[in-house]
């Protein structure tokens, strides 16, 4: 009976051993796993933020830009049409652009 107990022993310890690995294993995968999902949407968050208020300060600028433009562009009459050229190329040079295309 002792023979039989030493011979199931190491395979038993060895067994158990591999379990626990096995266990600690996934404990480790599990914890890893979570960290970097945690830390992936920290950081997507921080940049969907930073994407956000540059694109609200963007949209901001350019509606004020042409607001100011509507009132330039409405206060001339039909007769004014070298005006509205020279306010055109006066922006056009201020703000580097190639040519405006303007849609009625």
């Amino acid at each position: 009976m002792k023979k039989r107990m030493k011979k199931l022993i190491l395979p038993c310890s060895l067994c158990a051993v591999c379990i626990a690995v096995v266990l600690i294993g996934a404990v480790y995968f599990s914890f890893i796993s979570k960290h970097i999902y945690e830390d992936s949407t920290n950081y997507l968050k921080e940049i969907y933020g930073q994407v956000n208020r540059t694109f609200g300060l963007f949209a901001q600028r350019n509606w004020r830009l042409l607001r100011g433009w509507n009132e330039q562009l409405s206060q001339a009459d039909s007769n004014a049409l070298p005006a509205i050229e020279g306010f055109l190329e006066k922006e056009k040079q201020d703000w580097g652009f190639s040519d405006f295309y303007l849609l009625v």
